[in-house]
C-alpha cells in the first residue's frame, strides 16, 4: 500500500528528520538511507518499521545535521591534500595544464566536514533518532489506514456484485438442466423413430441423470457463497490478513471458472465473464493489502 510520513526534531544541537515512503509490493522490501553518524541504526530502524508494515517497497531516509548555531564547518586537510596530489600527478602524466583552484575541490566528498564526524553517537542521540522515525511511521500508518478504508469499501462492493451474479446463476441453473434434458429426450426419440425402434424409459432416465449431474453447479455455488462470506469477514477484521484475502481470491476464481465450464449456457456464461472481470480487479487490490 502507498503511504507517506515525515517528522523532525532538534536534539543537542542536531536537527533530525525522517521520511518514510511506501509503494505497492506483494512482499516487504526496504531501501534505507541514513546519515553517516547514525548509519549503524539501520537494523533498528527497519525492526521498528516492521511492527506496522508487512508488505510494500519502503523507502526510509533519516538525516542528522548540525543546526546553524552548532555547525562548525571545516576543511578536511588530509582529504583535500590527497585530491590535490592525485590531480597534479595525473596532470603531469597526461601533459595537462595545472590550473587547480581550491574552489574546484569544495564539492568533492569528504573535503568539507560539518563537524558531526567526530561527534560520538550517544544513547540520547540514538533514542532521539528512533523517536523521530516512530513519529514518521505513525503518520505513514495513518495515511495507509485511510487508503485501506477506501480499498475495503471497494472490495466489499465487488463482493456484492459477485454475489448478485452468483444468485442469478443459481436461479438460472435448474432451467438450464431442464432444457438440456428436454433436448436430449427429443434427440433420442427422433433417433429411435428414424430407426423404427422403441426405447426403454429407464435408459432415457439414466442418460438424463448423467446429464443433470454433469450440469449441476449447486456445490460450486455453495462454496462460492462461503468464500464470499469469509472474504467479508476478513475485511471486517481488525488484523491485516492480505495473504488470506489473496488465497480466497484464488478460490473464488476457481469456483467461478468451474461454474462457467459446467454451466453450458449463454446467460450463465455472461454472468461468469462479469464475475471474472470483477475478480481480476479485486486481485490487483488484494495483492497490495497487508
Amino acid at each position: 500500500m502507498t503511504g507517506h510520513g515525515d517528522a523532525a526534531a532538534v536534539h543537542a544541537g542536531l536537527r533530525i528528520t525522517a521520511e518514510i515512503r511506501s509503494v505497492n509490493n506483494r512482499f516487504l522490501k526496504f531501501s534505507t538511507r541514513l546519515s553517516s553518524i547514525v548509519e549503524n541504526l539501520e537494523s533498528q530502524v527497519e525492526t521498528l518499521l516492521r511492527e506496522t508494515i508487512k508488505r510494500g517497497t519502503v523507502t526510509v531516509q533519516v538525516r542528522v545535521q548540525a543546526t546553524e548555531t552548532a555547525s562548525r564547518y571545516e576543511l578536511n586537510g588530509p582529504t583535500l591534500r590527497g585530491y590535490v596530489q592525485q590531480c597534479r600527478q595525473w596532470s603531469t602524466e597526461l601533459g595537462l595544464a595545472d590550473q587547480l583552484s581550491i574552489s574546484a575541490f569544495l564539492a568533492l566528498p569528504g573535503v568539507v566536514s560539518d563537524g558531526l564526524g567526530n561527534q560520538e553517537q550517544s544513547d540520547e542521540i540514538t533514542a532521539a533518532v528512533l523517536e523521530v522515525v516512530k513519529q514518521a511511521a505513525a503518520k505513514h500508518q495513518q495515511m495507509r489506514k485511510a487508503e485501506g478504508v477506501a480499498m475495503a469499501q471497494s472490495l466489499a462492493n465487488s463482493i456484492a456484485e459477485i454475489r448478485k451474479h452468483g444468485d442469478a446463476i443459481a436461479e438460472r441453473s435448474p432451467a438450464v438442466v431442464r432444457e438440456h434434458c428436454e433436448r436430449l429426450e427429443n434427440r433420442i426419440r427422433q433417433a429411435f423413430d428414424t430407426a423404427q425402434h422403441t426405447f426403454q424409459p429407464a435408459d432415457l432416465l439414466r442418460e438424463m441423470q448423467v446429464m443433470a449431474d454433469r450440469l449441476d453447479i449447486h456445490e460450486e455455488v455453495v462454496r462460492l457463497r462461503s468464500h464470499l462470506e469469509q472474504f467479508l469477514g476478513i475485511l471486517n477484521s481488525s488484523e491485516s490478513q492480505g495473504r488470506k484475502l489473496d488465497f480466497l481470491i484464488q478460490e473464488i476464481f476457481r469456483e467461478t471458472n468451474t461454474i462457467g465450464s459446467k454451466g453450458s449456457d449463454v446467460t450463465i456464461a455472461r454472468h461468469v465473464i462479469e464475475m471474472k472481470t470483477i475478480i481480476e480487479q479485486m486481485r490487483e487490490l488484494v495483492q497490495n493489502i497487508e
